[in-house]
């Protein structure tokens, strides 16, 4: 008798744990919303610069667990890589936030999704006037 109590404790610990890593796991997934999600990913960009030439670079987004909506982004550049950090709006259509690199430039960005393959967006550069074209696709 002992010996079934004994292992019915431990099944029931074992459901326990299992319940409470499910709910871990479900609790980070909750940060980001569902919408905001189609920004996850790795995007081919383009930008135009201030002296009018182009630039581009490989964009991987994921997702912060840690605010809602709050997604991070890494700028794929030779050297140092660029940093990306911001908040996706409620639907999740749009992906607002500041971006910085190693250079000491830095600026503030808005992505909006055209369809699940692309976005158009702006972006400044601190020191320049003027917003400037920053667009992707997968």
């Amino acid at each position: 008798m002992r010996l079934k109590a004994t292992l019915a404790l431990a099944s029931a610990m074992a459901m326990l744990t299992l319940f409470g890593a499910a709910l871990s796991n479900t609790t980070n997934s909750l940060a980001v919303a569902p919408a905001a999600s189609e920004f996850i990913g790795t995007w081919q960009t383009t930008w135009k610069n201030p002296d009018g030439t182009m630039g581009s670079a490989p964009v991987t987004v994921k997702a912060d667990t840690e605010t809602a909506n709050a997604l991070d982004g890494i700028v794929e550049m030779k050297g140092p890589d660029g940093v990306m950090y911001g908040k996706s709006s409620s639907e999740g259509k749009t992906w607002s936030g500041d971006w910085w690199n190693s250079k000491d430039e830095k600026g503030t960005f808005t992505f909006t999704l055209k369809d699940k393959k692309s976005f158009e967006g702006t972006y400044t550069l601190s020191g320049a006037s003027g917003n400037f074209t920053w667009n992707g696709t997968r």
